[in-house]
């Protein structure tokens, strides 16, 4: 009774006991930790493997040497995954559209990755328990991206790098961005300035290299913005200029109406123009009211190589189906009914008007130095006011990234653009810039290859 009763030894039980689940907790920690860690590593390289694919995709890249009837997406893929330690392409799936979630579109590529993984200390633990088995000596882990096109956020941008006011909105004027962002590179203590009442409305933000100045006319009162943001630059820089050639494209007339014969050139792919057809005016010239200049979708560049008159003579609704150049001389537009549509594919995609940092001799509204005193290089000043006549839209991106953008009147346009410039300046008007990039996400030249999931 006495051997019965005596507790020596119980610790050296237990500990025996409970070696089993510290046994098994070990087992866990060990195996889930390797499993995670692998899980990690797969996610780098789906993630990776999804950008080359979509990148692949999105400018129709050759991509080659992983065999014969492997497409250049899919190849891309394999290959982004193989340089993350990937090599068994067997366990890699490439889906164009993806097979579920909320981006499901043929501009999105999915890629999933499963692969099996060792469980030695699950796998040991579990076939000494009492009808365990050594079958759970492997897990499968995975990880699944998707990566695609995705609008920029950026509808306005002020390219002036030094510039103090390079955008300046004045008094009760205000330009609204629904939605997107401003972008003003100048580095300049006063890059950003508004006076009274004067906003900058609806934007996701305003980024500046400088900062907004709260002092002499300028208020500071702008809290969407973040200072000291990288600079971001022309994203249209190095265009090549159509040519234009006296006797094939370039007519001489100074009034177009819908009688005027236009001589045109379709400039074959590689020349600089990628297939646009391109019509040049040496003359100074007037578009009259009720003309229509172009083919509605068709990827077409109208070069003024000494200034253009969108005012002219004549009544009704001025239609303009591709791009208009201002080479040389100036570009009025005041109270016109006017329609641009620019192209959506070309050398040209998305540009409406375009007046290139050459032409020095664009001028706005003597008035606006009367507060504006630090124009563009050159004085180089586009206007743009639509008036109050008509109906009038704009669909496409205004580019002149050597002059100052006077915004002073939209007069009721409906506007999808986004508008590119030197500098900014809006003395008196509401003035709605809406972000092209999101409205043509599928064709506008501005886009970024992301990860979405």
């Amino acid at each position: 009774m006495k051997l019965v009763r005596d507790e020596a030894g119980q610790t050296l039980v237990f500990t025996a006991l409970l070696m089993c689940c510290l046994m098994g907790f070990m087992a866990l920690a060990i195996d889930m930790g390797v499993l995670f860690r692998t899980q990690r590593r797969l996610q780098v390289a789906a993630d990776s493997a999804a950008v080359a694919a979509a990148l692949a995709d999105h400018y129709v890249m050759t991509v080659t040497g992983c065999g014969t009837g492997v497409s250049s997406i899919d190849c891309a893929a394999y290959k982004a995954a193989n340089d993350n330690g990937v090599t068994n392409t067997g366990s890699i799936t490439v889906n164009n559209p993806p097979s579920y979630g909320s981006h499901s579109g043929t501009e999105y590529i999915e890629v999933i990755i499963g692969q099996s993984n060792p469980t030695f200390f699950m796998a040991t633990f579990n076939a000494l328990m009492p009808g365990g088995s050594s079958n759970s000596s492997s897990m499968t882990v995975g990880a699944r991206a998707v990566a695609g096109i995705v609008p920029s956020q950026l509808c306005a941008y002020a390219l002036s790098k030094t510039a103090e006011g390079a955008v300046e909105v004045q008094g009760s004027a205000q330009i609204d961005t629904p939605g997107c962002v401003l972008q003003i590179d100048s580095n300049n203590a006063a890059a950003l300035c508004t006076t009274g009442g004067a906003s900058v409305n609806d934007a996701a933000g305003i980024r500046i290299v400088g900062a907004q100045s709260p002092s002499g006319p300028c208020n500071g009162t702008q809290t969407n913005t973040s200072t000291g943001a990288n600079y971001v630059g022309d994203p249209f820089a190095g265009l090549p200029s159509p040519t234009c050639i006296p006797g094939t494209n370039v007519s001489t007339a100074t009034t177009i109406n819908s009688t005027t014969t236009l001589p045109s050139q379709v400039q074959p792919v590689g020349s600089g123009s990628s297939g646009a057809t391109v019509t040049c005016f040496s003359n100074a010239a007037t578009i009259a009211g009720g003309t229509t200049l172009g083919t509605a979708g068709g990827n077409q560049i109208f070069v003024f190589e000494n200034g253009l008159d969108m005012g002219g003579s004549g009544s009704g609704q001025i239609t303009i189906n591709g791009t208009i150049m201002i080479q040389n001389g100036n570009y009025t537009q005041e109270n016109t009914a006017l329609t641009i549509d620019a192209p959506t594919s070309g050398t040209y995609n998305a540009i409406a008007i375009w007046v290139p940092a050459s032409n020095t001799s664009v001028s706005c509204d003597s008035s606006i130095s009367s507060f504006k005193g630090d124009s563009a290089p050159g004085g180089a000043c586009l206007q743009i006011q639509f008036g109050s006549g008509g109906t009038s839209s704009l669909d496409g991106m205004i580019y002149a990234p050597g002059a100052q953008l006077y915004l002073q009147d939209h007069g009721g346009a409906a506007l999808v653009t986004t508008v590119i410039a030197n500098e900014i300046f809006d003395k008196a008007s509401t003035f709605t810039i809406t972000n092209y990039n999101v409205v043509h996400g599928a064709t506008s030249p501005l886009t970024n290859v992301a990860l979405v999931e």
